[in-house]
């Protein structure tokens, strides 16, 4: 079986980076992420001291689900898959089938 062709390629590759290397949350709320689980193992679930921490973990759930909508209504996947252009084939290069001119290879083409 042959191996797929390196546009199909290219737009895995960049599918997987979109889905892997945005960020899931903001930077702010990772360092502050594990304290109420600190807090529960330190004093116990019901302790008052921990209830700063469920206001805070509350806090930033909906922080990071305001982040994620805004990345979301980004669209920049989208904007960079639409941008991706179709292969060019040998028949568009030569024979009598070919369609003008033939346009340089640049980023959006993929792998060369």
């Amino acid at each position: 079986m042959a191996p797929p062709p390196k546009y199909i390629i290219t737009r895995k590759l960049v599918r997987k980076y979109f889905e892997k290397n945005l960020p899931k949350q903001p930077l702010e709320t990772q360092a502050q992420q594990g304290l109420l689980q600190k807090c529960w193992k330190q004093y116990g679930l019901d302790d008052p001291r921990c209830k700063q921490f469920e206001a805070l973990h509350d806090y930033l759930h909906t922080q990071t689900q305001q982040y994620r909508e805004k990345i979301k209504n980004l669209r920049i996947k989208e904007d960079v898959m639409g941008k991706l252009n179709t292969p060019v084939y040998k028949n568009q290069k030569k024979g009598r089938f070919q369609s003008g001119e033939i346009r340089e290879w640049n980023i959006y083409d993929g792998l060369k």
